[in-house]
């Protein structure tokens, strides 16, 4: 089992999980949706919707899909690579089908591994969301994303009563919802849980 460590990784390679996870459990959470609506149709059985095997993302469209803070320093595809890699490495990401090995083209899904990783980093963050207080301290340190900063500040109260994996599964959709700015707000939310911690 992999154990959530917050200085391990750069924000860099956490936002690629984080979009990777919430690509994921959007897609299932769909499937399961459309599953069940399916199966409570008898006329509609005939329609399939097609949903990807794996969330998968090329190289060249790291740099598009997470936020600017998280971004490396050089977004050469050498220095993108190899901080993949090393997500690779520690079996939280895994290379796709090698067809462009080297190139943009290049693609890496998230690992069942990655997937915990990111559910316990999640868990840690979860104290401070449900803490009204103290996650309105941290959001007016951070400028402008007002509709973002809302639907986080709506998700406290509810998330008081709430097993878990709900409360995790919310916080991943809403990053579908809000894209590169949930998951820079997770980022933050993240850097202040683990600076508690010390």
């Amino acid at each position: 089992m992999t154990t959530y460590q917050a200085s391990k990784y750069s924000d860099f390679q956490s936002a690629v999980l984080i979009y990777l996870a919430s690509e994921e459990r959007f897609f299932r959470t769909e499937h399961q949706r459309i599953d069940t609506q399916t199966q409570t149709r008898a006329s509609d059985r005939s329609r399939g919707t097609v949903f990807p095997d794996s969330i998968k993302i090329l190289i060249g469209d790291v740099p598009y899909v997470i936020p600017i803070s998280a971004k490396p320093v050089s977004r050469r595809l050498p220095d993108v690579s190899a901080r993949l890699q090393e997500l690779e490495q520690a079996s939280l990401l895994q290379r796709g089908i090698p067809f462009y090995p080297g190139t943009e083209y290049e693609s890496y899904t998230i690992t069942v591994q990655g997937g915990r990783y990111i559910s316990e980093y999640l868990y840690a963050l979860i104290p401070l969301v449900i803490n009204q207080t103290r996650l309105r301290k941290i959001l007016e340190k951070i400028e402008g994303f007002e509709k973002a900063k809302s639907w986080l500040l709506e998700l406290g109260p509810r998330f008081k009563d709430s097993p878990l994996e709900d409360l995790v599964n919310e916080l991943l959709l809403g990053v579908r919802k809000f894209s590169a700015t949930g998951i820079n707000l997770l980022l933050v939310i993240g850097r202040e849980a683990q600076s508690e911690k010390r």
